[in-house]
């Protein structure tokens, strides 16, 4: 049900809006010619007129927002989204700040509060329980509606919204002095919802509540003879009193409102059951009415001097979607607690979302036993609650990071570029634009592929270093071209031949596969592969964070699944009889092909790949995992490999990699046909004009390099001509 709220409408740039150090930053813009014309933020704006429109570069600046078109001035994109100043105007229109200030305002009443009388409501539910007339029934449910439905949401929406507007405010500091006075307005209407709601709750319902959480199980002074029926009568009563005591603890309603545990209780002893159930649940019942009486007696006996408390109000983290931020505080305390603040708050700062409590002793020493509301001990104010108040967060609560400014994230030649620090990497990492890798480059590691969250802790460390692009810097032109032959290659010379499956070419079909032909998202993904493919260790890829940067899709482009054939490059003579002869041959561009695996050691058990199902779901390389090379690999005695999964994911195959080793496997298939014939030549005729068209093959591939090199004199080059040679030199064969 709605509240305080007339409807969705979103606020425009204004030109009394001050952009600081944004202030006369180029953005892009469209008309259709002339001095006084509209501008527009997209080519594709209904509001734009005519069939030729005019890119521009203007700059952002009082003039520029008064020529823009009003649904430009809401919603349009005016800065690049992985930009300073993309992420600045994002935190400013749309729902940002200029919706926030004009959201929860005493102009903002909706109707659903008319005609409610809140004093009324407040008299109904001072009395404990529901009323037995008929009449006054229904009044008390439109006071609990009023209450929970109403009052509740109205008044934690109101405080979400001071709290988002100040988040943006404390970001960009030069807002503060324009916003002043609308922020007061906002916090002045926060605070008298807060002061309705609380009106609507029983105070001594809360410190009943507080009584009963410190209890230990009262003994029984009735018979409990009624109770026999339920079979261990001690296991019932404690199972009773787990389940009454939880729910009357965290609920700001009266304890006789609480019938559900007998129920509830009685429902999962006797089931069906009726013979000695009236008598079982009236026993139950007075057994819970001796424990209210105790809870009651702790609290008349307790004459002890209010205490002052500090509490600090949970949100929503900052990477929850929309929805969850919304609920705010209602969805991270129970009803108890929000009743404590609602009631015994003298001062509340939701800026940095903690109030000065003064509450009864049990109220106070529930609280400081721990629970949702931190909670801190302090002395009694010498001054204002207010001024108490913001002392004590000057004192313990360090000022907030900064945004991002011009200079960090910017389109902006990479010498201008500024030190990227734990402030500016939290800043980037708060917003849609935070969960990407970057591409970063440091005086100590070089250029290197990065999460935020490495970047804020290793700048916390004192790492110094330069976001150079993140995957939606890298230009258009690089990126469409790359789509349109990806999508539009044909299934002919692809998985099926030898090493299809280990190439980057088969990972890109399998990242469109996977993206399911949507255009945006294979853009996104092909972005994001384009920036990790320069990573030198996938694993500095994992952050410990459960939000993963690298989608699924994109790991299935850097890793393969399938297993490498390590035979062409044993030598002849080895001594493992499992595998068969090898040609011996030069690793060359292979010999770093990266191999990632998990109990490297035989004594961890056996080695899986990212993808195996042993995985449990974690299909990506994580930093646990282990990174072995291709010639590692060859090196390695009797590894214990899943029979699932081959033990290990290979990192794709570049072009030449790919090519070596299907040159490899072509050699050595050619190899093996000819020892087959030299070991049947005497049952088995030899059919010369296939050796002769094999022999014609091994021409060919002794011109081929095992790397990129141009054809001359190396190691590898020289290893791999030998090898041909004897192949081509198989004894009265060739």
């Amino acid at each position: 049900m709605a509240f305080f709220r007339k409807g969705f409408c979103v606020s425009a740039l204004t030109d009394d809006i001050p952009f600081g150090p944004f202030e006369g930053s180029p953005v892009r813009a469209y008309t259709t010619g002339g001095k006084n014309t509209r501008l527009h933020a997209r080519r594709t704006c209904s509001s734009l007129r005519g069939s030729e429109a005019v890119e521009l570069t203007v700059p952002l600046e009082a003039a520029t927002v008064r020529r823009m078109c009003s649904a430009c001035a809401e919603w349009g994109v005016w800065g690049r989204p992985a930009t300073a100043l993309g992420i600045f105007l994002d935190a400013l229109m749309g729902t940002g700040l200029l919706y926030e200030l004009d959201q929860y305002t005493p102009d903002d009443v909706d109707e659903d509060l008319e005609g409610r009388d809140v004093a009324r409501a407040a008299e109904l539910l001072s009395a404990s329980g529901w009323p037995d007339d008929d009449e006054l029934g229904e009044e008390y449910e439109d006071a609990r509606k009023l209450r929970d439905d109403l009052l509740l949401p109205a008044w934690r929406s109101a405080a979400e919204s001071l709290h988002a507007a100040h988040e943006v405010i404390n970001r960009y500091s030069w807002l503060r002095e324009w916003a002043r006075s609308r922020m007061q307005v906002k916090a002045g209407y926060a605070e008298e919802l807060r002061r309705l709601f609380a009106s609507v709750l029983v105070p001594a319902n809360l410190v009943d509540a507080a009584a009963v959480s410190l209890m230990s199980q009262p003994g029984s002074a009735r018979s409990l003879d009624d109770l026999k029926v339920l079979g261990d009568v001690e296991s019932v009563l404690r199972k009773l009193w787990c389940a009454w005591q939880r729910e009357a603890a965290t609920d700001w309603c009266g304890l006789e409102e609480h019938p559900l545990p007998v129920y509830r209780v009685l429902e999962s002893v006797m089931g069906r059951k009726r013979k000695g159930r009236d008598e079982a649940d009236r026993a139950l019942t007075g057994l819970v009415d001796q424990w209210i009486g105790v809870a009651r007696a702790a609290r008349d006996d307790d004459g002890a001097s209010d205490r002052w408390l500090i509490a600090t109000v949970p949100g929503a983290g900052e990477r929850n979607d929309r929805a969850e931020r919304r609920r705010g505080f209602e969805g991270m305390l129970s009803r108890w607690e929000i009743g404590v603040v609602a009631v015994h708050a003298t001062a509340i700062d939701w800026s940095s979302r903690v109030a000065l409590l003064r509450v009864p002793e049990l109220i106070a020493r529930r609280l400081l036993d721990g629970g949702s509301l931190d909670c801190v001990e302090v002395d009694e104010p010498a001054t204002t609650p207010v001024e108490t108040l913001n002392a004590w967060i000057e004192q313990h609560i360090p000022e907030p990071d900064p945004g991002l400014l011009p200079g960090v994230l910017d389109d902006c030649r990479v010498a201008e570029r500024k030190l990227v620090g734990p402030a500016a990497a939290n800043a980037l990492r708060a917003t849609d634009a935070g969960e990407q890798p970057y591409l970063v480059y440091s005086v100590e590691d070089g250029v290197e592929v990065l999460t935020l969250d490495t970047v804020a802790a290793r700048s916390a460390s004192g790492w110094r270093g330069v976001i150079v692009a993140s995957a939606s810097d890298l230009p258009e032109s690089l990126i469409e071209p790359w789509i349109d032959e990806i999508m539009s290659a044909t299934d002919g010379d692809t998985d099926e031949d030898v090493g299809g499956p280990l190439g980057i070419q088969a990972g890109e079909r399998r990242l469109v596969l996977l993206s399911r032909g949507d255009r945006r998202r294979i853009e996104h993904n092909l972005r994001i592969l384009a920036v990790v493919r320069s990573a030198s260790d996938l694993r500095t890829l994992d952050d410990g964070d459960d939000t993963r940067p690298v989608p699924h899709a994109v790991w299935q482009a850097l890793l393969s699944p399938h297993q490498l054939d390590v035979t062409p490059f044993l030598p002849q003579d080895h001594e493992d009889r499992r595998r068969r002869a090898g040609l011996g041959l030069p690793l060359s561009v292979l010999a770093s092909v990266q191999l990632y695996t998990t109990n490297l050691g035989t004594f961890y058990g056996k080695g899986h790949s990212p993808y195996c199902s042993h995985s449990r779901g974690r299909q990506f390389v994580a930093a646990s995992h282990d990174l072995v090379t291709f010639a590692d690999l060859l090196r390695l005695r009797g590894p214990d490999w899943c029979g699932v999964c081959g033990g290990y994911a290979v990192r794709r195959l570049n072009t030449a990699q790919l090519a070596y080793y299907r040159s490899a496997q072509d050699l050595l298939d050619i190899s093996e046909q000819l020892d087959g014939w030299q070991r049947t030549r005497g049952y088995q005729p030899l059919d010369r004009d296939h050796v002769a068209r094999l022999i014609s093959k091994l021409d060919v591939l002794a011109e081929r390099q095992p790397g990129e090199r141009a054809p001359g004199f190396d190691s590898d080059s020289e290893g791999w001509r030998q090898a041909v040679r004897e192949v081509k030199e198989k004894p009265d064969v060739c």
